[in-house]
């Protein structure tokens, strides 16, 4: 039973490491990002290519 639980939950973390910003709320103001792949709008939030992992600074 232990060992099923851990597998779920290192399962769960590596699934929820996937993704991007959407919109981000700061002292009440939210922020809206861009979605992967459209035409940029301004926004706090960097513009990313597509929802793959990020694995630096520059891709």
């Amino acid at each position: 039973m232990i060992d099923t639980t851990f597998v779920l939950l290192l399962l769960a973390s590596y699934a929820s490491a996937h993704g991007f910003v959407s919109r981000i709320t700061i002292n009440g103001q939210m922020f809206k990002g861009n979605a992967p792949n459209e035409t940029p709008v301004q926004s706090i939030i960097r513009q990313i290519s597509s929802g793959d992992p990020v694995k630096g600074a520059t891709n």
